[in-house]
């Protein structure tokens, strides 16, 4: 339908036409606001499927400016252990008259804490030294540790969080190898981090049966 077909149609059925379609979108809307408000709880849906919606505040209005109120006493981070450093500033010379107070004893007036994040990659080489017994000539060769199957190894640590990275935070695997290699320096490849993943899992299916075994008895 077009505009000429429209100008034929008299002021009435113009008007006839406009509710009809009218109430035909309001049925249409209500459809559509009533499959927007089905999920998980109301409906067969699946829980993957809800969609999520911040929800409402059961606060009330007290007029009170927001943050902590004046008089409260604040509860900031607590020092829980000894500093691993200690730097202690001093002035060395006295803002007023220029006098030299590097060797002027002072008062310790405030105390201020930075907490941060020391990486460190450990690189450990072990040597295999062969001695000769100076009776009988035999040569004695010890056994590198068991876990040292090939000339590079990964340890337990790199074990640990390539499965935490991958299984706990849901990085993927080439974000994990990425990090691995740029902030902890450690030259790794998705395959290795792979087998991290799968070696872990071999280790701990004994653990997951004796525990789903454990409930089911109890």
């Amino acid at each position: 339908m077009n505009r000429s077909d429209l100008e034929k149609f008299s002021k009435e059925e113009i008007i006839d036409l406009f509710l009809t379609m009218y109430d035909h979108f309001q049925a249409k809307i209500a459809e559509l606001e009533a499959r927007l408000n089905l999920n998980s709880q109301n409906s067969s849906k699946p829980p993957s499927t809800d969609i999520w919606k911040k929800p409402k505040t059961q606060r009330q209005k007290t007029g009170k400016k927001p943050g902590a109120q004046k008089g409260h006493k604040g509860h900031g981070l607590k020092i829980q252990r000894q500093p691993d450093q200690t730097i202690t500033h001093k002035p060395t010379t006295c803002k007023h008259c220029k006098t030299n107070l590097t060797e002027i004893p002072g008062t310790q007036t405030d105390t201020r804490y930075k907490i941060d994040i020391n990486i460190q990659t450990q690189l450990t080489q072990h040597n295999q030294t062969t001695t000769t017994c100076p009776n009988c000539q035999t040569q004695n060769t010890p056994d590198f540790p068991s876990d040292l199957t090939s000339t590079i190894q990964y340890g337990q640590g790199v074990k640990a969080i390539s499965v935490l990275f991958t299984h706990y935070a849901m990085v993927s695997y080439d974000k994990t190898q990425k990090i691995l290699n740029d902030i902890f320096g450690i030259p790794i490849s998705t395959g290795t981090i792979v087998n991290h993943v799968s070696e872990f899992a071999q280790k701990a299916e004994s653990v997951l049966n004796d525990l789903n075994s454990s409930q089911i008895t109890m």
